[in-house]
């Protein structure tokens, strides 16, 4: 089962792509866990799809229900991640 991992940007963020690069770091070094989605707010679906989550600021990370405000150290999102498959 693969956590969706989903990283909520806006365009003008300058924190966000930090924030994009260790999703994606996560996503190469757990290939078989990882469903990799980044969102930007640019757009009126990602803005739609922030709102329906009370996100107030960018970057926002999830790692399956776990959310991150900022840029979450890594290891944290490792964490997350096994805690959502149950530890695998």
């Amino acid at each position: 089962m693969k956590v969706e991992v989903r990283v909520f940007t806006h365009p003008a963020c300058t924190t966000c792509p930090a924030a994009i690069r260790l999703a994606q770091r996560l996503a190469r070094e757990f290939p078989e866990a990882v469903h990799l989605r980044v969102v930007s707010l640019g757009s009126e679906a990602g803005r739609r799809e922030a709102r329906s989550l009370h996100i107030l600021s960018v970057p926002t990370v999830f790692v399956g229900s776990q959310r991150f405000v900022g840029v979450p150290p890594y290891e944290e999102m490792v964490q997350a991640l096994k805690a959502q498959r149950g530890g695998k």
